[in-house]
């Protein structure tokens, strides 16, 4: 590297690494910066003025994890959780479909199953479906939540009762060759609704929301306001019991430890 020297002399240098430490030298015009480092980024200073430079020094090689160095080749898969199937899945992927897929790759040998995002998107307009436009990165979209999970983890009569009636048209959207975002999600929030009606609460969904705080908070309000919808506390609440649930549903899908996703 050039270095400005401030006159023909030999000049008095001041190098200032990223913790702070400094360390002294003197360069003349014209030599070239010579000085060993470790890798890192660092500050040149010549001591009679004010301007810095600079320095990055870089490691020799990337880093390589131990198990590349022995010769290990690790494979997985990745793909868009919406486009996978599975029987009951209303015709896109959901939290089940995520479970049975992290699990095949697993069972196949694969070290990783990746997915693009799970961002929450605009539930009052599935139109807009990409992954990587949402209305908000740190939640989960509740189309997303399997269905049959639910109702046996959450069983009661009229949640039941109101599936069996969507039973049908659930089985022709599964059908389909393409994703019918609008309809699924039509479908599937008669059943959440329903399902958040019957909720007589639990400690765990207290400790969530409790946990959320103000973040999630603010969420539930949006999601209330962009709906139309007058706010009220069993309005936020349900938005709260969503993501409640689609948090244990990815946990869930998550038990093979193989799961990455995309930003």
């Amino acid at each position: 590297m050039q270095l400005a020297a401030p006159s023909e002399h030999r000049t008095s240098w001041i190098l200032i690494s990223e913790d702070g430490t400094t360390k002294r030298f003197e360069i003349a015009p014209g030599d070239p910066f010579r000085a060993k480092l470790p890798a890192g980024v660092f500050a040149l200073q010549a001591e009679e003025e004010s301007n810095r430079f600079h320095v990055i020094v870089g490691p020799a090689r990337c880093y390589l994890p131990p198990w590349y160095v022995e010769g290990q080749r690790p494979w997985g898969i990745s793909t868009h959780l919406y486009a996978l199937r599975h029987r009951g899945g209303a015709g896109m992927g959901d939290l089940e479909t995520l479970r049975q897929y992290a699990e095949t790759v697993e069972c196949l040998g694969g070290k990783f199953a990746g997915i693009r995002p799970l961002h929450h998107l605009f539930p009052v307009d599935r139109s807009r479906v990409s992954p990587y436009q949402p209305s908000d990165r740190r939640f989960i979209d509740p189309m997303y939540i399997d269905i049959a999970s639910l109702l046996s983890t959450f069983s009661c009569e009229r949640s039941q009762s109101l599936a069996q009636k969507n039973q049908s048209v659930l089985m022709r959207l599964e059908q389909l060759k393409t994703i019918d975002y609008a309809a699924v999600w039509t479908k599937k929030v008669k059943i959440l609704k329903q399902v958040h009606a019957d909720f007589r609460g639990h400690a765990d969904f207290d400790r969530f929301v409790a946990n959320g705080g103000a973040v999630l908070a603010r969420h539930c309000a949006h999601e209330v306001k962009t709906a139309g919808e007058a706010s009220s506390p069993l309005l936020l609440r349900y938005h709260a019991f969503l993501q409640w649930v689609a948090d244990h549903q990815l946990a869930r899908a998550a038990q093979s430890k193989n799961l990455y996703m995309d930003l």
